[in-house]
């Protein structure tokens, strides 16, 4: 296995020029690979204007996306990246905290607040260098 370097990396590199892992501590890369899929006996009660937002926040602290994607709730399974290009805020970006929480939300109204009755899934805290890609299923409704 390659050793950690203690100082920065000068420039990044590609996740495929190394073997998968659980963390990819060469590329010091802020990356996630997402794929969200829809629990069957939500599936069927998706509308046509429904909104699925694909976002990370820190594990710790105020609960604003650091990277977030939204798409049409349209088709699943359904792969996304969230990086710093996907951030919210040039302040608050995935590379600014070690780790995050990912989450999928299938908002009714559109919002990117969770409201009753919406659709998500959270993960545990995991590394924002996670290599191997976040698998989640929204399974459970909004109180």
């Amino acid at each position: 296995l390659p050793a950690l370097a203690r100082a920065p990396d000068t420039a990044p590199t590609s996740a495929t020029d190394s073997p998968p892992a659980a963390v990819n501590p060469d590329s010091g890369t802020a990356r996630l690979t997402v794929t969200v899929d829809i629990a069957a006996e939500l599936k069927s009660r998706l509308a046509d204007t429904d909104v699925l937002f694909v976002f990370a926040r820190a594990a710790t602290g105020p609960r604003m996306p650091l990277a977030i994607q939204r798409l049409p709730a349209a088709s699943f399974p359904v792969t996304v990246t969230l990086d710093d290009s996907t951030s919210m805020m040039p302040s608050m970006t995935l590379s600014s905290v070690p780790e995050v929480i990912v989450g999928a939300r299938v908002s009714k109204s559109g919002e990117a607040i969770a409201q009753s009755g919406d659709f998500e899934i959270l993960s545990e805290p995991l590394p924002n260098t996670r290599a191997e890609p976040v698998l989640l299923t929204i399974d459970r409704i909004v109180p």
